[in-house]
């Protein structure tokens, strides 16, 4: 009897606080950024990680969010909010195992050097999603400096305005 069952991989996943593309799309069209009217560089800097603990049926969720171009690094729990470093955020949500050691050394015999063992704990909290920003757009969008309407795509407020007048129709 096949019984399909859910399955959460816990496999180590490291990721980068900059994604550069330009290496992989050398012969891309230069466009030039809605934004800031510049050259798209295709190049990404980590802001948000977004974080499961637990397994597939049941579990957790946070995130640690860099709001700023400063590397300040906040976690976002339930209703707790504090500030961490760079390392913690990042080594939060890799998955896989985590290594603990313990020394063992033998009482009975003075002269015993032990032995150091390591341990192999199974993480459960991964990162399930990552939130790049374009670093041609990065110093506009996380400035402040640009009105809802600049930083929203028009298909996406036309899309918007679509649902407020349907939602006004039904009710």
């Amino acid at each position: 009897m096949n019984v399909q069952q859910i399955v959460k991989e816990n496999l180590k996943f490291e990721f980068k606080d900059v994604l550069d593309l330009e290496s992989l799309l050398p012969n891309a069209p230069k466009e030039k950024s809605e934004i800031t009217n510049t050259e798209v560089v295709n190049k990404y800097h980590l802001h948000s990680i977004l974080v499961h603990r637990g397994t597939a049926n049941a579990g957790h969720y946070y995130a640690f969010i860099k709001p700023t171009l400063e590397d300040h690094w906040y976690e976002f729990n339930d209703s707790k909010v504090s500030e961490v470093t760079r390392d913690y955020a990042f080594g939060q949500g890799i998955g896989g195992n985590l290594s603990s050691f313990e020394f063992l050394r033998q009482t009975m015999y003075k002269e015993s050097t032990g032995q150091l063992i390591e341990r192999l704990k199974e993480n459960f909290a991964n990162a399930y999603m990552l939130i790049y920003v374009r670093e041609t757009e990065r110093e506009a969008i996380m400035s402040d400096k640009l009105t809802i309407d600049e930083q929203v795509p028009m298909e996406l407020q036309m899309h918007f305005r679509t649902e407020e007048l349907f939602k006004d129709q039904i009710q």
